[in-house]
């Protein structure tokens, strides 16, 4: 149908295109929009259906080892998690590298809960030498500082977290537990002893973050901190640490930690990763001026 201009100040219909419409046409179009949707069956999964699920099918079988894996872990039946992980690896298709990854993991897990580190470290390590990607990297070094926590292997704990720490130098909990390894390592030493300006450095920077994100974290979170930031204080209370001191290092711990070298010609916004071999330098040597050697 063409509305066309007669010449006369009228429109008229041309019907030449053969494009006119019959009254079926329209009622058929609207039946069309008001019909019913096909009713979908939601598949129904019983609890615990992994148990008896069928393991033959190659592109289903390793999720499925990797569910009752998942449910021996949470039952504490970590001998059993560690032979489902296994079974799962030996039917992961060879180009699922990401799974795999995952499942080294969630071993080296099971592994820390049987007190099993050796193992779990070997894993760890696995990890860390195939990661291609800092997503990798970091989940590598979070992994290893996880176990030599566990293990209460302070000295590669202190070199991981420090890796971490490089990542994300604005991380509380970072700072958190890297005073908690100083804590165990250093408390009893002397106020001009670099281990204890080592510790008191961690005890007030990561105070310091805790107090910076107060407003923006949820409920639950504020709780956490407020325990850590009570824990903190008293530690700080206990090392008997000066008002000199406390004010020295609050003064350079407060400026912005994540600001780094930019490399020449590089984006602004694109900040340089810190060395972890640079890392004393960095942050601990506010101190020098405090106690001179």
């Amino acid at each position: 149908m063409l509305w066309v201009f007669d010449g006369s100040g009228r429109f008229k219909v041309n019907m030449e295109l053969g494009l006119a419409f019959d009254d079926e046409d329209l009622e058929s179009s609207t039946k069309s929009k008001t019909s019913q949707p096909v009713s979908y069956n939601a598949k129904f999964c019983p609890p615990k259906w992994f148990n008896d699920a069928d393991t033959s099918d190659k592109h289903t079988a390793s999720q499925i080892l990797k569910y009752r894996g998942d449910h021996s872990y949470l039952n504490k039946e970590y001998a059993a998690a560690i032979e489902h992980y296994e079974e799962s690896l030996d039917k992961l298709p060879a180009n699922n590298k990401g799974m795999k990854r995952e499942l080294l993991e969630c071993q080296a897990r099971s592994y820390v809960a049987l007190k099993m580190y050796k193992e779990a470290l070997q894993l760890a390590y696995q990890l860390k030498d195939s990661a291609s990607s800092p997503d990798q990297h970091f989940q590598s070094w979070v992994l290893l500082a996880y176990i030599q926590e566990d293990a209460h292997d302070w000295s590669d704990f202190e070199e991981s977290v420090k890796q971490l720490l490089c990542f994300h130098p604005d991380s509380g909990n970072l700072w958190r537990r890297l005073g908690q390894c100083y804590w165990y390592q250093y408390r009893h030493h002397s106020q001009g002893s670099p281990q204890y300006c080592q510790l008191v450095t961690c005890l007030i920077r990561s105070r310091l973050l805790y107090y910076s994100v107060r407003r923006s974290v949820g409920m639950f979170v504020a709780e956490k901190h407020k325990e850590y930031q009570k824990q903190i204080e008293e530690q700080i209370t206990e090392l008997n640490v000066s008002e000199e001191i406390l004010q020295k290092a609050k003064k350079f711990l407060s400026h912005d930690m994540s600001k780094s070298e930019q490399p020449e010609g590089g984006d602004k916004s694109v900040q340089k990763k810190m060395e972890v071999k640079d890392f004393d330098k960095r942050w601990f040597s506010w101190a020098e001026d405090v106690f001179p050697t």
